[in-house]
């Protein structure tokens, strides 16, 4: 749906108005990133509490880094990853404001 909802969206934004979409895109990524963070260390403490072992501060180090890691794939990485989205976003972005997106995803890999 939204390769068709998007181009449609899109025509109808000025080139300002773009710029300020790929503003807000890369706001929402970085809310979502704490939002991500917050939940992969309660979930990561949750498991480190309940699984009846004890562990070294470098597994728990690993363990919480995981967490978050499977997260940012799960709800960032495997949707902006996607062929299908790719083409979309290939076809109506500007290469600033793909340089523009992919700068903010860097910061997060």
């Amino acid at each position: 749906m939204d390769e068709l909802e998007w181009p449609r969206e899109n025509s109808k934004l000025t080139t300002g108005e773009r710029d300020r979409a790929v503003d807000e895109l890369i706001a929402l990524v970085g809310d979502m990133e704490g939002i991500l963070q917050q939940q992969s260390l309660a979930d990561a403490a949750y498991f480190l509490n309940v699984c009846g072992r004890s562990f070294r501060t470098e597994e728990i180090d690993r363990i919480k880094t995981g967490v978050l890691r499977a997260y940012r794939w799960q709800y960032i990485f495997s949707g902006v990853g996607h062929p299908r989205f790719q083409v979309v976003y290939e076809k109506l972005m500007t290469p600033g404001q793909r340089d523009r997106v992919a700068t903010a995803l860097a910061t997060l890999s």
